[in-house]
């Protein structure tokens, strides 16, 4: 005999709250699982209405009524499909509904089943999501998945008394009734007029208006720009507003930290007192070192051992002054430049001038002068003063050139 099996389809209601009802319509794919009825029927539908009761928001209890149909496969000579009616009994349990658009569930039933002439008892759990189509609706609707267990039973020879188990997955669409009073209306609170007038129209209010006569900016308390130190910077941009200064100080006095008269961006010597004249620093009767514009000019040349980048000691008075000026001059940075004449490789040569600008470089930082405010560059015979073919411009070439270059700030990389 045909095996006929049906399954009670519940939803979860999403009342509001206890006492309110709800009611569902649902359509499912009905999946046999395991022999024989998966041998018998292939995967049919099943239509459902079930009524809910809330005792409580997260509780309910529910009666439900089922038609499914199954098609045949034809296994065994079994040509015609089955179909049957079922009723049952259940409870859910549920995420309260109130303020909220996602509401799982999970339900259990108890299912009467009549299929073709046999009447057996089925065990139905289930679990499934609710999503409310919109925050102020009483409708829902969303996906479910329940396992049936139809228990043995029968007493006709020619029906498949074994248990049976079916997979249902479907949608459902739900509806709240709810049976208690309607909420209270939310009184609208409408907020007073600010109690500051703003006159000028320049959306600084009250108080914190110091014009409140004049438009102006919320930046300069509604009041308009203006330069009251006369320095010719309007106040929002001065970041000293009251005293007099200079733009490239943003507004503010030019600091003069040794008090000599000559700011500190001009002054060579800005830790001790100076001269103009002498770009701030103190009148120093010049002997073979000279702070011209761009470099440092020598009486004497800087000499080394032949070939090599150890500094002969004739010389040592000489970088001894460099070193004496450059402390003294502490805005003053310069790049150590390394030259050569042409005879040799001029591989080695450019290795060697590097050496040699390395080594001043080194003499200097031992003698007290920042490593910051130092650079070394070889050069070797790439700038020639003179042509190469005579002694006399071979020797001019081979040279140290001091070369002033703007100072890196400190903490800079």
């Amino acid at each position: 005999m045909k095996r006929l099996l049906s399954m009670v389809v519940v939803s979860s209601s999403l009342v509001a709250g206890a006492g309110d009802l709800s009611f569902r319509a649902e359509g499912s794919g009905a999946f046999p699982l395991g022999a024989p009825q998966s041998q018998y029927f292939y995967p049919g539908f099943d239509a459902q209405l079930t009524a809910l009761y809330a005792l409580q928001p997260w509780l309910s209890v529910e009666l439900a009524g089922n038609f499914f149909r199954l098609p045949p496969t034809g296994y065994a000579g079994v040509l015609e499909g089955t179909s049957g009616l079922g009723v049952g009994a259940g409870a859910r349990l549920q995420w309260p509904a109130e303020g909220r658009l996602v509401r799982p569930w999970a339900e259990l039933t108890l299912d009467y089943q009549r299929t073709g002439a046999l009447d057996r008892f089925g065990l139905a759990p289930g679990v499934g999501v609710n999503f409310r189509l919109a925050p102020t609706h009483a409708f829902w609707f969303g996906p479910q998945v329940r396992w049936l267990h139809v228990f043995p039973g029968g007493q006709l020879s020619n029906q498949v008394k074994a248990d049976a188990n079916l997979l249902f997955l479907g949608l459902g669409v739900e509806f709240d009734v709810h049976l208690g009073a309607a909420a209270a209306p939310v009184p609208v609170v409408v907020a007073p007029p600010p109690p500051n007038p703003d006159p000028d129209g320049d959306g600084v209010v009250g108080a914190a208006d110091q014009c409140p006569t004049v438009a102006g900016p919320a930046s300069l308390h509604g009041c308009p720009d203006q330069d009251r130190d006369g320095d010719g910077l309007m106040d929002s941009v001065d970041q000293c507003p009251q005293v007099a200064g200079v733009a490239s100080s943003n507004g503010c006095p030019d600091p003069d930290a040794d008090g000599d008269g000559v700011p500190d961006r001009l002054d060579q010597c800005p830790q001790v007192q100076g001269l103009a004249v002498d770009q701030g620093c103190p009148k120093v009767e010049p002997r073979q070192v000279r702070v011209a514009e761009k470099e440092l000019e020598l009486t004497q040349k800087v000499l080394f051992a032949t070939g090599k980048d150890a500094i002969e000691k004739s010389s040592y008075p000489l970088l001894d002054e460099v070193a004496q000026v450059l402390t003294l001059r502490t805005a003053v940075c310069v790049n150590i430049e390394g030259h050569t004449d042409s005879l040799g490789d001029p591989k080695k040569n450019l290795q060697l001038s590097q050496e040699r600008a390395t080594a001043v470089k080194t003499y200097l930082v031992a003698h007290g002068v920042e490593a910051r405010r130092l650079s070394a560059l070889g050069l070797g015979d790439t700038r020639p003063l003179a042509p190469n073919a005579k002694a006399e411009g071979r020797e001019l070439n081979r040279r140290v050139v001091f070369s002033i270059v703007p100072c890196t700030p400190v903490g800079a990389k």
